[in-house]
């Protein structure tokens, strides 16, 4: 259950404001598919796995956050893949945050997919937790990988 929620606070509840133009997305992007969550670690701590299946899938330039196979977000999303790490803004249309915008930086190597987003809001400028970081990375592998 507290791997549930944190991935909600991280989708969900740090919901900000985009600055930044986006260049690329939808089909065909690095990240389009269907990811199953394999670890999160939230302020530097890893956090326990919990008995929740988590989906995070991105396709077509939609995104759809699963706990046991039901949809607790969706949205819309634009990547900037020329940035290093690239940058993903996710336009929340349904659920809790409908209406606002989750800037993230998301990296792709291989099946395996990291998530990172900032508790303060900002996008956060690198894929890494620690301990009074207040930055969550949530790291996904490529479903049927």
């Amino acid at each position: 259950m507290l791997k549930w929620l944190l991935s909600c606070v991280a989708v969900i509840a740090l919901l900000v404001s985009s600055q930044s133009p986006l260049l690329s997305g939808g089909k065909g992007s690095p990240i389009e598919g269907v990811w199953e969550e394999v670890e999160t670690i939230a302020d530097g701590k890893r956090v326990p796995d919990g008995k929740e299946k988590i989906t995070f899938t991105l396709m077509g330039g939609k995104a759809v956050l699963k706990v046991d196979n039901t949809a607790v977000m969706e949205g819309d999303y634009k990547l900037d893949a020329s940035k290093k790490p690239m940058h993903l803004d996710i336009t929340i249309s349904k659920g809790e945050g409908k209406g606002k915008v989750l800037a993230a930086l998301v990296e792709v190597k291989g099946a395996l997919m990291s998530f990172a987003i900032s508790e303060d809001g900002a996008r956060p400028k690198s894929i890494l937790s620690t301990p009074g970081s207040k930055i969550t990375v949530e790291k996904y592998k490529k479903a049927g990988k």
